[in-house]
């Protein structure tokens, strides 16, 4: 799985993968922006369950082997459920 030999530069994962970047520092800047504070937590989580989610995919979009690419969309998808938990918690 992390051979690179597997993996070539594919276009549709460059938007993918600093869109996944982004998520993070924005989290991360809101975790220390609003330190200590349950809000600030909930955020920096719901945008790391999107960033992950968002990195294993720009993996899946530049792998060759179908195998690697099934293992990355399994990892992507096992982040999904807790997406939609954690905008609720953050929202309420």
């Amino acid at each position: 799985m992390f051979d690179p030999a597997l993996y070539f530069l594919n276009l549709y994962s460059i938007p993918t993968f600093l869109i996944a970047a982004l998520s993070f520092c924005l989290g991360m800047a809101i975790l220390l922006r609003e330190r200590g504070s349950r809000e600030g937590f909930l955020f920096f989580l719901s945008s790391l369950a999107i960033s992950i989610w968002l990195f294993s995919f720009s993996w899946m979009y530049c792998s060759t082997n179908e195998g690697v690419a099934l293992s990355w969309a399994k990892a992507g998808y096992l982040g999904v459920p807790f997406i939609p938990s954690l905008v609720y918690y953050f929202t309420v």
